[in-house]
């Protein structure tokens, strides 16, 4: 996370806020705070507020910041914020800088080098051979910013808390992932157990990687195909489902991506459905691995499907 993703802390309606908080005792704008990598802390600035910014919990003071731990915090006017609400909230926001470059980019890209004739042909070409496809990829509904920020505070949630797991002696450790031999990896932070393929690939156990293609399913299908994987004993285990939107979060928070692929071999980086609903029953919520955001679809959508157990 670069430094420069700031957000701001104030009163709705104060200055330009990022994290809003409508409470008497905080100023308009109140404070700023960014992600420091070096240090995998929070650091907080209070911007001359009125009652002053309050560490609390595992929150160093350091010269006119303060350095929110995992289990810190600080306190704004009558209201404490969590590691997790601070740190969620500078994701967002830097997910949302990123989205507006990426636009900025791809129009600029246009303006160079689409004429009207290059369009038409590039048109034709996707409706004669992947049109379908073309709809899929350009058809994805993005989370919202505030949608955004929940799902990573649930995704950091649970990874504050893992269960205890047993690492046999001499285990093969990747990361915060325990390996293992027979196609499964154990994610320490989170107490999940996960399938090192998604469904469709075959776990060629020889050379330690993932074969073939993975399958595609419709977002109310995913669950049917749990089931027949259990029924078929599927890498030996027989209670697997489909993950929800917070656990696959947190394959792509804090991983870094040359041991995503080394756990994960032969990923092809797409859309991942989840088991959470989206509007009732009528569409999903699901994870794209290429640009680790959030989207949900219709349930029509084809998608891949990586399984997932908690650790017994």
């Amino acid at each position: 996370m670069p430094e420069t993703t700031r957000i701001r802390i104030g009163r709705h309606h104060g200055d330009q806020v990022d994290l809003i908080i409508d409470n008497d005792a905080v100023s308009r704008m109140h404070a700023e705070a960014w992600f420091e990598p070096a240090l995998d802390m929070v650091v907080v600035k209070d911007a001359g507020s009125v009652n002053g910014t309050i560490p609390t919990g595992d929150t160093q003071i350091a010269g006119d910041t303060l350095r929110v731990g995992q289990q810190g915090g600080v306190k704004v006017g009558e209201v404490e914020l969590s590691y997790a609400q601070l740190k969620a909230c500078i994701d967002a926001k830097h997910a949302q800088q990123l989205r507006i470059q990426q636009k900025h980019l791809q129009l600029e890209n246009k303006k160079r080098n689409k004429t009207r004739g290059l369009v038409a042909v590039v048109m034709l070409a996707i409706i004669g051979v992947g049109g379908y496809f073309y709809s899929t990829m350009t058809s994805n509904n993005e989370a919202t910013v505030e949608e955004l920020t929940r799902a990573l505070e649930q995704a950091q949630e649970i990874m504050r808390n893992p269960p205890q797991i047993d690492i046999p002696v001499n285990q093969i450790m990747n990361g915060s992932f325990v390996v293992y031999a027979n196609g499964i990896a154990t994610d320490t932070r989170s107490g999940l157990l996960w399938s090192r393929c998604l469904l469709g690939q075959r776990w060629d156990e020889p050379n330690q990687t993932c074969s073939e293609q993975p399958a595609t399913y419709q977002g109310d299908r995913t669950q049917a195909a749990a089931t027949i994987a259990n029924q078929a004993n599927y890498l030996d285990q027989n209670d697997w489902r489909v993950p929800t939107r917070t656990e696959l979060l947190t394959l792509v928070q804090g991983v870094e991506p040359s041991v995503y692929q080394s756990v994960f071999s032969n990923d092809p980086m797409g859309f991942v459905w989840s088991s959470t609903v989206h509007r009732e029953n009528e569409s999903h919520w699901n994870v794209n691995f290429a640009d680790a955001k959030v989207y949900w679809n219709t349930n029509d959508y084809q998608h891949f499907v990586r399984l997932v157990k908690s650790v017994n």
